[in-house]
This record gives C-alpha cells, structure tokens and sequence, in this order.
C-alpha cells in the first residue's frame, strides 16, 4: 500500500492518492476527492498488466468529470423526477441538474454531490485483503436533504483478485440515501476498444 499527495483543492485542503496491490499484479489506486477510483490495472492470462477502468491524467482533470467515472455518488445516486420528494409528510425540493426527456430531475446528489467533496481516507486491514476507509460527514439541508449524515465507503482488494465495494451511512433523521459506485470498465486493457464484445456473468443467491 502506498500513499502520495495528489493534489490540493480550492480550500488548500491537500487530496491523497492510494495504491494497493496483491501479489497477483492487480494494482488499484483510489483517491480521497469523491471517494473515487482513480484506476484499476489487471493482468491478462499472459500475466500482462493493462487498465480496465476509464480515468484521467491528473487531478487537475478529475475536477471536470461530468460523467462521474469512478467517484462514489451520494446523497442519493440516481434521478429524483422534478427534485422533488415527500418524508414523513414533510415536502423536499432540491435543485435539478438534469433533464432527460425534458423532465427536470435531481441527479446524483445534486451540483456538489459527494463525487465533488473531499473524503476521508485511512488504511484498513483484513484477512486476506486491504483496503481504504473513505469518510464524509454531510450537513443537515446539504444540497437540500434533511438530517445529519455520515457515509462510510470502503474499497477492499484481496488476494483473490477481488475488488470489494462496500457502502453504509448513519443519520440522525429520516433521509434518502443511496451511495453507489460510478465506475467506466473496459476489461479488453485496450482504451481504443469498445465494450460490445464483454460478456457478464452474475451468480443469483437464493435466500
């Protein structure tokens, strides 16, 4: 596990970068400005190391990211139709940053959602697997949601080559919350391909 600084926001706050890599060659780098991954390398079956994960350069560019590649998204990640809501009969109304159909909507938290803050971030450990503890306390009335909140996204790398996104929030009154992850991957390692030719495959648990 390494950490640099990367950068330093408007306020002077200074921004960390860290890396962490398992013994298979799997590298992944994320940063404290919106709780964001910032790459992810892997090795092919030739052992060879390319990066599945759409990015940019410098932190300077992921200030501009108005396509949300790799931040965390909150208050609220997804659309609220005319930002409006209603909450134990008490009415919300929050700006409305875009328009799909040319219905006006609440996106992702908002003109500064938690894409666009400065977390926390701290080493943590595990059996088997490393990680990064990203916090962020958000205000009460915060681009308009009510209560008090803190929000906890922990990124785990394992010795399985798994990468583990994990996402929890505490408040202290009734909230929308839904704190998701805004990753772009590209598993060809090859930026100049497109994805049509990916396959997914998901394991449904019955419970």
């Amino acid at each position: 596990m390494e950490t640099i600084p990367f950068g330093t926001t408007e306020d002077g706050r200074t921004v960390r970068l860290f890396t962490l890599r398992n013994p298979n060659g799997l590298e992944v780098q994320l940063c404290e400005y919106g709780a964001l991954i910032a790459s992810v390398k892997a090795p092919d079956r030739d052992g060879r190391i390319a990066p599945v994960t759409l990015g940019k350069d410098s932190f300077k560019a992921w200030l501009d990211n108005p396509d949300y590649l790799g931040v965390t998204v909150g208050r609220y990640g997804n659309r609220i139709a005319k930002g409006r809501f209603t909450l134990e009969g008490k009415d919300y109304e929050l700006a409305t940053n875009n328009d799909p159909g040319g219905i006006p909507c609440h996106l992702h938290g908002g003109p500064k959602g938690f894409n666009r803050v400065l977390w926390d971030g701290q080493p943590v450990m595990r059996p088997n697997a490393s990680g990064i503890c990203f916090t962020y306390y958000s205000d009460d009335g915060e681009e308009g949601y009510p209560g008090n909140l803190t929000a906890k996204v922990t990124y785990w790398l394992t010795r399985d080559n798994e990468l583990i996104f994990e996402a929890t929030a505490t408040t202290d009154a009734a909230t929308p919350v839904n704190l998701i992850n805004h990753t772009y991957w590209n598993l060809s390692g090859d930026p100049s391909k497109d994805v049509l030719s990916h396959e997914l495959k998901l394991s449904l648990i019955h419970i």
